[in-house]
Formats: structure tokens, sequence, C-alpha cells
């Protein structure tokens, strides 16, 4: 049986009815922010209208700004996480692909990560979630990431503070930017770190890890991207190339240049050299400003939203 591209319950898409939750802590959400539903920001409008899906950037062989320097919109998570060769968070385990955090037992396998029965969608959609302590600077552009991602799913997905659910996602700082992979039935907190400055510096980071909580990997390595990228090994760091492996996934939209959750072409590079180069020309990759259409749809398709 193939494992998905995304999580899903026993292979299947099916929502989880909600546990009866039961009070392991006496923490409750000390946020007395606004919830991600009822504020209004500026930060990131500019980005939130679609343009069609155009692609007609520049495939950006001869062009610097490709490498992410150019501007944060097109600067992926890997290349946020410390700058060093490792590509990983310092002091964090069980970090793969650069920005995805694996439980202590989960196996990792040649051509897929098993993910265990443990790890759940979010039912109905809903995220329950607790912010630790930031700038008020950077909780202003999380509760903007998560307004952003209801905004576009049309309201298939939505973030609730939480107050005594067992399950739930905790972003909190720690080092690096990174995120479990959907709801951590049974664990409890499902870790998003966001460490400022680097990790807050825009929306699209932090919608990138979210995306990654809602269930959802890593686009380059979907089973059909041979199809649609080239992966230069000799350009990536030795110890980084099974962040390259393909999954044995069902993929739920067509392959997206465009994806939120897509790396740029210089991601892992340990000489300045393009590791995926895209194969239709004029595409542009690792863009961090929005959730693409196509992600937009698999997300409605996973969590069985209306996609008329």
């Amino acid at each position: 049986m193939k494992v998905s591209h995304v999580v899903l319950v026993s292979c299947v898409v099916v929502l989880m009815a909600v546990a009866k939750p039961r009070g392991t802590s006496n923490e409750k959400s000390t946020n007395d922010d606004p919830t991600p539903n009822e504020i209004e920001t500026q930060a990131g409008e500019d980005n939130l209208e679609d343009s069609g899906e155009d692609n007609d950037w520049s495939n950006g062989e001869d062009d610097a700004d490709e490498r992410g320097g150019g501007s944060s919109e097109y600067e992926t998570t890997a290349e946020v996480n410390n700058g060093n060769p490792d590509e990983k968070p310092n002091g964090e385990s069980n970090i793969v692909e650069g920005d995805i955090k694996l439980r202590d037992g989960t196996k990792k396998f040649k051509n897929a990560y098993k993910m265990n029965t443990w790890i759940k969608l979010w039912p109905n959609g809903e995220v329950i979630y607790t912010i630790g302590s930031f700038s008020a600077k950077g909780r202003a552009m999380i509760n903007a990431a998560m307004a952003q991602i209801t905004r576009q799913t049309d309201g298939c997905i939505t973030f609730k503070p939480r107050t005594y659910e067992r399950d739930y996602m905790d972003i909190t700082q720690k080092s690096g930017c990174w995120s479990y992979i959907g709801m951590q039935y049974r664990f409890g907190a499902a870790t998003v770190s966001l460490q400022e400055p680097a990790c807050t510096y825009s929306n699209g980071t932090a919608i990138h890890e979210f995306v990654h909580a809602l269930g959802f990997w890593h686009e380059h390595t979907r089973s059909d991207r041979d199809n649609y990228v080239s992966i230069d090994f000799n350009n990536i760091f030795e110890n980084q190339r099974d962040n390259f492996v393909k999954q044995d996934t069902n993929n739920l939209a067509d392959y997206d240049f465009n994806s939120i959750m897509h790396y740029s072409s210089y991601a892992f590079s340990k000489n300045g050299g393009i590791t995926i180069r895209p194969k239709q020309a004029g595409v542009k990759i690792g863009q961090r400003a929005k959730l693409s259409a196509l992600d937009v749809q698999e997300i409605k398709a996973l969590y069985k939203c209306d996609t008329n």
C-alpha cells in the first residue's frame, strides 16, 4: 500500500471524531492576541490576490537572486535554518528534508518515510494551538499566517486557541524553522518551531510550517517528481542527499512548481550550483508568499471540504 504524500489515517482520507479531551495538564492558553479568524492584518495582503498561477518567472539559471538571497519570498526554510552545511537546526535530532521533525521510533525507509498510526488529520480541519514567547511582531506574523490559510482555504482550515484539548499545535521558539507532520495523536503537543527573527520575517515561512502540521510533505519528494524536475546530486551535500529521495506517494493534484511546499533551485547546494532544475521552461520554484491554487486544492481534498 502506498504511503501518501500527505498523512492519511490508515491510508484512507478519513477524519477522526475528536477523542474526549482529558486534562493531562493544567496548562491553558495564555494567548491574549486576537484569534486568526478575528484579526485584520495588512501583512501579506498584497500577496493574496491569485494571479491565475501564471508561471512567467525566469528559470533562474542566470539569475543570482534565484538562490534566495534576493528576496525572502523565494528563500526556502532549509536555507533559513542556520545556513550551515548540515542544513539542520542546531541541536535538533530526527530532522529530515531540512525542516520536518520525526518522533523517535518513526522509521525511515529507502523510498518513503513510513508514518505510524498516531499521526492524524485535525478533526474537522480545526487546528488547536498555543503560542509561546514571541515579540509582538512575531506574534502578529504568526496570527497573520494562520488567518491567511483560513482565508485562502475558504474556511476549510481554522485555528482555535487551546483551552484543555489534549492534541494541539505548540508554536514556539526552538532552533530553526521546523514542524512535525500532521496532528500528533495521543502525543499531545505537535511542536512548530519558528525561531525569531528569521522564521517570522514573513508570513510564508510560518505558512510553510503550518502546512506540514496539516499533514503535507515537500513537493520535490513526490513519486512523480522526475517527470517535472531533475535533481543534481553532485551539487548536494553528501549527508543531505537522502532529503531528495522520492516517496511512494498518492498525489492529490498535479505537480506544482508554484507550491509553497516546493524547495528552491539551490536547496542544500554545497557549491552554489543548482540542485533542483525544473524541466519546464520559464518556471521558478521555492516561493514563500502564499498557498498556490493547487496547494489550496490539495488541502481541501485532504480535509474533505467543498471544492466547488
